[in-house]
């Protein structure tokens, strides 16, 4: 109890900032989050009980993760208290399954200073999970109802029987790390790459255990060891059990081969030669420092180089880089396209290699200790201004303005189309009296809105040459019957955050939008 009453303040500062702009884009039916698990996608597979042929993007264990937290507003609704549909329930749904995001952020900062002081020391520990809550792309997703946060929660959470399985050598170890990590791979797919090297590396270790312990054990002990066929015997029930094969293995085929086809092979950005390769990785590499920011990036790079160069060169801490090496190599050079969020695992490994800088550091002996603590004073105000940008471009997104004048100067009957698609969109769905359209060059000639509502971030995935693109310079131009109203790009110091070469649905935050009223009124409107 005394350990609780120490530390709650801690993890209630944590929850405040993890939860920061948790409301972003809510209440609306379709989430500002791309590929966030909204509560229409949990309710359609809740229909199916998750069998027949249901299938989404993603596997369906974080699906049942938040089915659970919708139990009792489920309840009501099937007991006619609510509608779950409709709003303000349906936004409530949504403020609850992006708080598991932070719940499971919370958990995951405990596991990597977990982690770390087992590692190395406490200071490690507090360290490495101080750098993690200062990551950016860390901090993005805790605050949204996305995949990413749950599968790298039961990924750290396996890095702890990981550790222990290497001291101890116990059955329930292994279990236990072969069941959080299909757990990860049941909550989105791509975790199955964190695991591939390291399964062929406690296979090795285990032998080399026996052997130790036995001199005459076989070169193939280690396979018919209960350690290892009791681990496989468990993941494969849990990833049985997971996917709901007795009721659903037509889902889970139908779900592998959309992953395997159009759910990855059109993203490919990158060619499959040794050039394209380095440039991809140069990429990497980039998008990894845009997650931490100079000042991490530069305390995780030292510890890095401290572990296999310094004092601290111990096997503890080499065994942690085969998780993302293991990764790149059956994941991203796979698929052959790397956004930001792809390396979230790899910044997990990074914050505890930072632990490790930042506990040797205060080992140093320095005339007066203050020199320390004003060193890491000034990375780690750096490092909060730096992620504070998040925050920041989340709370005074564009959108809300564009909302607020469309709801004090367009008529409840105008004629309303958005040339995007409706999560880059301000939520016209609030107005319950606007029609609305996804507009194209042929809708434009036919449909003929009152109101066009631009996105010019989104405008630049056009190509300059395309109709469209040359559309949309017309309207901006003034060429068209169309005249601009209204326009809304917050000019904040967080918009260095949003940078086109850097692959992140951050991006997507606090877009330069712009209203048009036609100046013409639409005849057939008139005539009404």
């Amino acid at each position: 109890m005394l350990w609780l009453k120490k530390w709650l303040w801690v993890w209630c500062v944590l929850a405040l900032w993890l939860s920061i702009g948790i409301g972003w884009g809510i209440p609306g039916y379709d989430s500002w989050a791309p590929d966030e698990v909204t509560p229409a996608r949990v309710m359609s597979g809740l229909h199916t009980a998750f069998s027949g042929n249901w299938y989404d993007t993603y596997p369906p264990f974080h699906y049942y993760v938040i089915s659970a937290f919708y139990l009792p507003f489920l309840i009501a609704g099937k007991l006619g208290f609510i509608d779950t549909y409709a709003m303000p329930w349906y936004g409530v749904l949504s403020y609850v399954a992006r708080m598991v995001s932070v719940l499971m952020g919370l958990g995951i900062i405990y596991f990597v200073y977990r982690l770390g002081q087992r590692l190395m020391d406490r200071n490690s520990g507090i360290a490495a999970a101080s750098i993690l809550a200062l990551t950016l792309s860390f901090n993005y997703y805790t605050k949204v109802a996305n995949v990413d946060i749950p599968y790298i929660f039961w990924f750290t959470f396996s890095l702890l029987f990981f550790v222990d399985i290497l001291k101890y050598m116990r059955l329930k170890d292994f279990v236990m790390f072969g069941v959080a990590g299909t757990l990860a791979i049941c909550t989105k797919d791509q975790a199955y790459a964190l695991f591939v090297i390291p399964a062929f590396y406690l296979i090795f270790t285990l032998q080399r255990h026996i052997k130790f312990n036995n001199p005459q054990a076989h070169v193939f002990s280690a396979l018919l060891d209960k350690r290892l066929w009791m681990t496989a015997l468990t993941v494969f029930v849990v990833f049985v059990l997971a996917h709901n094969w007795m009721f659903n293995f037509k889902g889970f085929m139908s779900h592998v081969q959309f992953i395997t086809s159009d759910g990855s092979k059109p993203w490919a950005e990158y060619g499959n030669s040794l050039s394209s390769h380095l440039i991809m990785f140069l990429r990497s590499l980039r998008h990894i420092n845009y997650s931490f920011g100079w000042a991490l990036t530069f305390i995780c790079l030292v510890g890095l180089i401290w572990s296999y160069i310094g004092l601290q060169k111990q096997e503890r801490f080499g065994w942690l880089w085969m998780f993302p090496i293991s990764y790149y190599i059956f994941f991203i050079t796979v698929i052959r396209y790397n956004y930001v969020r792809f390396f979230l695992p790899v910044c997990i490994v990074l914050a505890l290699y930072g632990g490790l800088a930042i506990s040797t550091f205060l080992k140093l002996k320095f005339r007066t200790r203050y020199i320390q603590y004003a060193v890491l004073a000034v990375l780690g105000l750096f490092a909060v201004h730096y992620t504070w940008g998040i925050n920041s471009l989340m709370l005074h997104d564009s959108r809300y303005a564009m909302e607020d004048w469309i709801t004090q100067h367009v008529d409840a009957d105008a004629y309303i189309g958005y040339a995007m698609l409706p999560e880059y969109a301000p939520r016209l769905d609030a107005f319950p009296h606007h029609e609305m359209v996804e507009l194209t060059t042929e809708t434009m000639e036919t449909k003929k809105p009152d109101y066009l509502v631009l996105n010019w971030d989104y405008i630049q995935r056009y190509r300059k040459d395309s109709q469209e693109y040359q559309y949309f310079q017309k309207i901006r131009n003034g060429q068209t019957e169309y005249e601009l109203v209204f326009d809304k790009y917050n000019n904040l110091s967080a918009n260095h955050l949003k940078n086109i070469k850097i692959l992140t649905n951050i991006n997507k935050l606090n877009p330069q939008l712009e209203l048009y009223k036609r100046t013409v009124m639409n005849a057939e409107r008139e005539g009404d």
